[in-house]
């Protein structure tokens, strides 16, 4: 059994429909020898391009009824042959696809290549890896600088165990300029499976960078630090892919050994407790007296001697925070979901995170889980309503803030942001009420001040 995801292997299958960077075709190369020649060979062209057109605009049956009447007209057509390969191919009819490429490729030997590459993404599609191996084989006899037909034919050789051979296609792949994630996910696949598995992190991460929102990358990269040992980072990547995918059920496994592992690791080794508490309380004193560098470092000293304290894994993602350190904060409550995952607050603060990168949508789907998880919860109300202000959306904002209001009467900040989202959509009155009502529980809340004034000049008094 493979160590790694290979569920990209059922999407290769695309068979050169619209956008797929699988399937190369020359769909400029019209008429083939022996053709119908002058008005017949002009309507047989034409019945091919508009097939093309057909296909793009996902209309299979309706490409495949004009390039069979076509190919009434020009039985011979090479090119009819190979389009009408692509669009039966589209519709699942991957046997009769791959008759239709090798018709092609007889009549004319220039499409060998193409016909055998997307005859082997057919095979992909029907699981038959052997067969799949072969065809991409011909179609790199034909042309051995073919990048994706040694990426695919890679893929197909991992999934058959023969990870050496499927490393060095992957290799010749990224060499020839293939830049997507497969060949780098195949590389690491097979890294893994070979004992290799720094190897396999070095690919695994290519493949985040090429594909963050791709939950397998992280999945795949998390199996690889765990092979290194490396607990506290397969944590963080099998975390990042629940949050992508929180019904993966690796993922999912993967983080309860993590977890398990951690616990196991301190539990055999010294005892550090009463210091890690101690740095724990001296970061706390340090972040209310405004030093976040001293702060800090008290907590990477006390992650150090315990990576296992979600305490202190979580403030220490609120000091970076505080220091505008974003993208490290996330990742230290991606480490505190990889030991606690039912951590009070954690979505709460990843939405202020991400809002402090305008990452708005992103800051909104953290609030929406934080109201889920603890619908009373007052403030990721406000901070919603604030995030969706951001993007312009201010009658959402205003039904957020309200609702931030009546869970926290007697607090002021979301008053405020009633304020504004009502102020926004020019609700001057109301937008007043608000204010006023949030600076009678701040009274020497300069802002709010300032705010009342303002909406008070506009609306004349």
């Amino acid at each position: 059994m493979l160590r790694a995801s290979l569920a990209a292997l059922t999407a290769l299958a695309a068979c050169a429909s619209p956008g797929s960077n699988l399937a190369p075709t020359d769909t400029d190369r019209i008429a083939a020898e022996p053709a119908p020649s002058g008005a017949a060979a002009d309507a047989v062209a034409n019945e091919v391009a508009r097939s093309l057109d057909l296909r793009i605009d996902g209309r299979n049956e309706d490409a495949l009824e004009v390039l069979d009447a076509a190919l009434e007209l020009a039985p011979e057509h090479a090119d009819a042959h190979f389009q009408r390969g692509l669009t039966l191919a589209a519709l699942g009819r991957g046997d009769e696809a791959m008759v239709a490429y090798a018709r092609a490729a007889a009549l004319d030997p220039g499409l060998a290549g193409e016909a055998a590459y997307n005859q082997g993404v057919c095979h992909l599609e029907m699981g038959r890896m052997e067969e799949a191996a072969d065809a991409f084989g011909r179609a790199i006899g034909e042309d051995d600088e073919f990048a994706r037909a040694h990426t695919n034919r890679a893929s197909a050789l991992v999934s058959l165990g023969r990870f050496e051979d499927g490393a060095a296609d992957a290799r010749r792949a990224i060499a020839l300029g293939d830049d997507g994630a497969l060949p780098h996910m195949m590389l690491g696949v097979a890294m893994l499976n070979t004992g290799e598995p720094e190897l396999a992190v070095a690919s695994f991460e290519t493949c985040i960078e090429r594909e963050p929102e791709r939950a397998s990358h992280r999945f795949n990269a998390g199996l690889a630090y765990e092979d290194l040992d490396r607990y506290v980072e397969a944590g963080r990547a099998y975390g990042a892919a629940l949050s992508l995918a929180p019904d993966h059920a690796g993922a999912r496994s993967g983080r309860a050994r993590i977890r398990k592992a951690l616990a196991q690791e301190v539990a055999e080794g010294p005892t550090y407790a009463p210091e890690v508490t101690k740095l724990y309380r001296s970061a706390l004193d340090r972040a209310d007296e405004g030093d976040m560098e001293g702060a800090l470092a008290d907590l990477d000293r006390a992650r150090v001697l315990d990576p296992t304290r979600a305490e202190v894994l979580f403030e220490r993602g609120v000091v970076l925070a505080g220091m505008q350190r974003y993208e490290d904060a996330l990742e230290a409550y991606d480490e505190v979901e990889a030991v606690d995952p039912e951590r009070a607050n954690l979505s709460y603060n990843r939405g202020v995170v991400y809002a402090g990168l305008e990452r708005f949508d992103e800051a909104i789907a953290q609030y929406d889980r934080a109201i889920e998880e603890d619908p009373d919860f007052a403030f990721p109300h406000g901070m919603r309503a604030q995030a969706l202000l951001a993007l312009g959306r201010s009658g959402e904002a205003t039904t957020s803030a309200r609702e931030g209001v009546r869970l926290a009467p007697n607090a002021p900040y979301p008053r405020l942001l009633l304020g504004r989202a009502l102020e926004a959509e020019g609700e001057l009155r109301e937008a007043l009420t608000a204010y006023r009502g949030a600076l009678e529980l701040a009274p020497n809340d300069g802002y709010l001040q300032q705010s009342v004034t303002r909406v008070e000049d506009a609306i004349g008094r």
